[in-house]
């Protein structure tokens, strides 16, 4: 990660780029995943659990989820103003998790993840990240917002650098 945050610059620069509308289309999916493999570590320790998982397990076994689903179900029904705001939030970080579900939760919407109202999927899931899911009564841009605040804010604290100095080259 520490390469990737020289590739985005020190803190200020790297928290625009965690923060922008299309961080998903910018971010390589092995990056996206190391963040929240980070994060789903600090979320144990806090927690004084012990992750059961190595960083190989979890890349090769895992998935990004939108939570707010790319295509949503019924989208062409949609009125303007819930597409664009849509397009705006979808592709977000505090829109996207980790999980080994991707092809039971699909494009279904937060609702129906969350089957007769206990978000099942996400309370039974051995991923806090995905856990904490569970804990939001709707989905919404708000919920993203904060979510991703909170994200950007643990990504801020775990690799910490203000100032990247790049050596000069040789001049001869």
């Amino acid at each position: 990660m520490t390469e990737t945050i020289r590739d985005y610059g020190p803190n200020n620069e790297f928290k625009e780029n965690l923060n922008q509308q299309y961080f998903y289309d910018y971010i390589q999916t092995h990056e996206i995943k190391y963040l929240f493999y980070e994060y789903e570590k600090e979320k144990a320790k806090k927690n004084n659990e012990e992750i059961n998982f190595s960083w190989d397990d979890f890349e090769g076994k895992t998935q990004i989820e939108h939570i707010w689903p790319q295509t949503p179900r019924n989208y062409d029904q949609w009125n303007d103003s819930k597409k664009k705001i849509h397009e705006k939030y979808v592709n977000r970080l505090g829109n996207l998790t980790i999980t080994g579900w991707n092809q039971k939760l699909s494009n279904k919407n937060f609702w129906e993840k969350d089957f007769t109202g206990k978000k099942t999927i996400y309370k039974q899931s051995n991923l806090r990240v995905q856990k904490e899911l569970a804990n939001y009564k709707s989905w919404d841009k708000k919920a993203i917002e904060k979510r991703e605040k909170e994200i950007i804010q643990f990504a801020l604290t775990r690799w910490n650098l203000k100032i990247i100095r790049i050596p000069s080259p040789i001049i001869s």
